[in-house]
């Protein structure tokens, strides 16, 4: 029977990954794939692929690595969004289930500096989308240029789309069609193997950045192991589980970890209470706001925006009055028009159906809001 090997969540390098379990958020990085694969040894592999991107490099990694792999790869795609998408077509075959997404764009960076930084940023950036491309052309066989345009207009796929345009090789689950026949695909097994500084992201969610992880580990008192992570992140991992173990605990919540490090835990409070602050000055704004259209709005609706369940700021309180002032206007014109026909007034006087003398029912609208407000 194939191992099945998860993708699933960023695609991250091996020492972020280590912040990410640590905080219990799901990762993939290149260690995992590679464990796997030695783990397999020769035999044939399923991954399934949930992933919304990462770390261009470390997809180029584990891509690099499925294609050296001496047996049978097949990837079963839930999801597979960015850099997960090169994973996928690392894989010896490729099956999408009935549901799935696939999804490519061009790789992006941040950068700081002058004019040549930008430049030079810009230019690596055109060459990770070159690399990108690469895998795609070995997989689809299509041409470079429709590929880049393809990644420059950030490409949605459905499965079935995902087949169409050669990204994936069939339905995970069998053909569809209007009759609902299915043509089961034959399993990994008896599938013929067809092949023997700047951190650039291919994802579609924020990655955590490398000087985040390093911060974090500072602030959670791993800083002894910065050095062990970036050398060797298997026995950094190793450590730090056993750093969780204290009084005989195999599962530290992270209460338990501030109580044992009052240093961290200060630290943890500080951002805590600055965050807390932020949100409460925010809230402070948003008060004001409201409190400076409040003679424009009725009282009930004010208080609802100000502490009601569906709280909401000064811009959005005064559209919706707006439009509740112009109902009210259509409503009271309409009013006024039948109960002068059911008067006779209509009768009386000049001639309305001469437009020079009709008065504009706009108009109206505007005098009746104006009068409401006081003007």
């Amino acid at each position: 029977m194939a191992k099945k090997i998860n993708v699933k969540g960023p695609i991250v390098d091996n020492s972020t990954g280590l912040i990410y379990r640590w905080i219990g958020f799901e990762c993939c990085c290149p260690k995992d794939i590679e464990n796997a694969l030695l783990e397999a040894d020769g035999e044939d592999v399923i991954l399934e692929i949930n992933s919304p991107g990462g770390y261009c490099d470390m997809g180029s990694e584990i891509y690099t690595m499925l294609k050296g792999y001496s047996g049978n790869t097949e990837a079963h795609i839930i999801s597979a969004a960015s850099a997960a998408s090169v994973i996928a077509c690392g894989a010896d075959k490729v099956l999408i289930s009935d549901t799935g997404m696939l999804m490519i764009h061009n790789a992006a960076a941040a950068a700081s500096g002058d004019y040549r930084d930008m430049y030079s940023t810009g230019d690596a950036l055109v060459e990770y989308n070159n690399a990108i491309i690469n895998a795609y052309v070995r997989k689809t066989g299509k041409d470079r240029e429709e590929l880049k345009n393809m990644m420059d207009h950030t490409t949605w796929m459905s499965a079935e789309k995902a087949v169409e345009l050669g990204f994936a090789d069939n339905f995970l689950f069998g053909e569809i069609n209007s009759s609902g026949e299915e043509e089961k695909e034959k399993p990994a097994s008896e599938v013929t193997n067809l092949f023997t500084g700047m951190q650039a992201v291919n994802a579609v969610i924020p990655v955590i950045d490398k000087d985040k992880v390093l911060t974090l580990m500072t602030v959670l008192h791993l800083g002894e192991q910065t050095e062990k992570v970036q050398n060797d992140s298997e026995h950094a991992i190793s450590d730090i589980e056993n750093s969780k173990k204290e009084g005989g605990k195999s599962d530290m919540t992270l209460e338990e970890f501030l109580e044992s490090a009052p240093e961290a835990k200060k630290e943890f409070y500080e951002l805590l209470s600055e965050a807390e602050r932020k949100g409460a000055e925010d809230e402070n704004l948003r008060l004001k706001a409201l409190d400076a259209i409040a003679d424009s709005v009725k009282p009930e609706a004010l208080a609802a925006a100000k502490y009601g369940e569906s709280r909401t700021d000064a811009k959005t309180l005064a559209y919706e009055a707006m439009l509740d002032d112009a109902k009210r206007a259509k409503e009271y014109m309409l009013s006024a028009k039948k109960d002068a026909e059911e008067s006779g007034a209509s009768e009386v006087g000049a001639d309305v159906s001469d437009p020079m003398e009709a008065e504009d029912e706009s108009g109206e609208y505007a005098a009746y809001i104006n009068r409401k407000k006081g003007k």
